[in-house]
This record gives C-alpha cells, structure tokens and sequence, in this order.
C-alpha cells in the first residue's frame, strides 16, 4: 500500500498552500452545508500531493498538513479497513 501511493504522489504534481489560504480551506471545510465533491473538475491535477504551512485539520492528536489524491490503487493491492 505505502509503495502504491508513493508511486500515485511521484507520478502526481505537488502544489503548497500559503497559511491564509490553508485558513480559509479549513474555513470552508468545517461549513457541512457546503457539498465538497472531490471530482477531476475541481482538483489542479489528475493526481497529486498538497503540503500546506499550517496544518489542514487533526486526525486525534495528530495535525494533518499534507492530502493526497488520485486514481484508485489497482485492484491487486491490498485493502484497507
């Protein structure tokens, strides 16, 4: 699985986000009204890596500052639950 997405990041775009922009994303992200689909049509790239300056939420105790995204790993990896 961590070679599937190293390879789905290397073969991706990586894009920063400056700290007010992270703010505002997490702005937007916290209004549940907002629909968020996440689609080819409202990401930079097919695939990618974003890093930003502030972390963009916490999962538990642990800041997230990076998200990845792309196809789907190929159906021979393992699945995670």
């Amino acid at each position: 699985m961590i070679a599937a997405e190293g390879k789905r990041v290397a073969d991706g775009t990586t894009f920063a986000m400056a700290g007010p922009l992270a703010q505002a994303a997490r702005a937007v992200g916290q209004d549940r009204s907002i629909a968020l689909p996440f689609t080819p049509d409202v990401v930079p790239a097919p695939s990618g890596m974003l890093l930003a300056e502030e972390p963009l939420m916490s999962i538990g105790p642990n800041p997230m500052a990076a998200v990845t995204w792309g196809l789907p790993w190929k159906a021979s990896a393992p699945a995670c639950i």
